[in-house]
């Protein structure tokens, strides 16, 4: 499980919730650069290699497909996933889907998310779009 200092207190009934938010930039085919938020510059750069707020890393393992790694491992996914993308004309992608995941992984759970097109097919996210995923997970075995 997570061993990081969360905010406590959340109206929920689900015990340890989590929210985690992976922020990437699409680049030449479809390679995830990881963003952190600058507060200086008011605007998203390039995570460092150990990553950002909780998500360690992502990389595209094919047309459309990525493997987001976290930098810890959870009980489970309570929520699925909602993407936003930030594009300068129409996104590429209409949405996304968890095709897998293993978040109890030693060295940091894992999703495998899917990109695909209006027309249900996969689909590189474009050159230049940004994509904010938000993840809602648990970090307590308590019931």
């Amino acid at each position: 499980m997570a061993d990081r200092q969360f905010t406590q207190f959340q109206g929920v009934l689900e015990k340890g919730i989590i929210n985690l938010w992976c922020t990437f930039k699409v680049g030449a085919t479809g390679a995830p650069t990881l963003q952190q938020w600058d507060p200086t510059a008011l605007a998203y750069k390039a995570a460092g290699a150990l990553g950002w707020h909780g998500v360690k890393k992502i990389v595209r393992n094919s047309t459309g497909n990525y493997t987001i790694t976290l930098q810890d491992a959870y009980q489970k996914r309570v929520l699925g996933m909602s993407p936003t993308f930030e594009a300068a004309g129409t996104a590429a992608a209409i949405g996304a889907n968890v095709q897998s995941h293993n978040l109890a992984a030693a060295g940091g759970g894992t999703v495998v998310i899917q990109f695909v097109s209006s027309v249900a097919s996969a689909i590189d996210p474009a050159s230049g779009e940004q994509i904010t995923i938000n993840f809602t997970l648990s970090n307590s075995s308590a019931l």
